[in-house]
């Protein structure tokens, strides 16, 4: 049975019509784990758009463990993300431009699978996204099969330093 858990303990939540836990306490959203039974890639959907985006979920955790972060800053808890094969970030909560998170992201975790999810980075955003590792990019509005399609593609593939 899926099981859904926040940072804070279980609570009580219906995702898709499967009973399941999470954290009701959770002002503002914060960290969730959907979890199946499946020995496959992990995937993270990281910031407000991608982590409410319910059909894109439910065609992941079919056959993946979803973490969805909507707060970019908690990206950087390490329990998560060392079992992330597979991100997908809202160009917005990246940092590109403002920050490094992406780059930060990339040199603890050289492994990690990025594809970026928003449509309104300028060219000069989306080029620094690529220069500090992003392997796609899926502009707003985006297709939500396509999109679990590209993540399918990159769970299957070996990890990005290997690559």
């Amino acid at each position: 049975m899926p099981e859904q858990w926040s940072l804070d303990g279980p609570a009580s939540l219906s995702l898709a019509g499967v009973p399941q836990r999470s954290d009701s306490s959770a002002a503002g959203g914060g960290l969730w784990v959907v979890f199946v039974d499946a020995p496959i890639a992990h995937v993270c959907l990281a910031g407000p758009k991608v982590c409410n985006d319910w059909p894109l979920i439910q065609a992941l955790k079919e056959r993946h463990p979803v973490t969805l972060i909507e707060h970019a800053a908690l990206l950087a808890e390490e329990s998560v993300m060392q079992t992330v094969q597979v991100l997908a970030l809202d160009g917005d909560a990246a940092g590109l431009g403002t920050g490094d998170l992406l780059g930060r992201l990339k040199r603890c975790y050289p492994a990690l699978h990025v594809l970026l999810v928003d449509g309104a980075l300028d060219q000069g955003r989306l080029a620094t996204g690529f220069q500090q590792g992003a392997r796609d990019y899926f502009p707003e509005p985006y297709d939500v099969r396509l999109l679990a399609e590209r993540i399918e593609y990159f769970c299957d593939r070996p990890p990005a330093g290997g690559s």
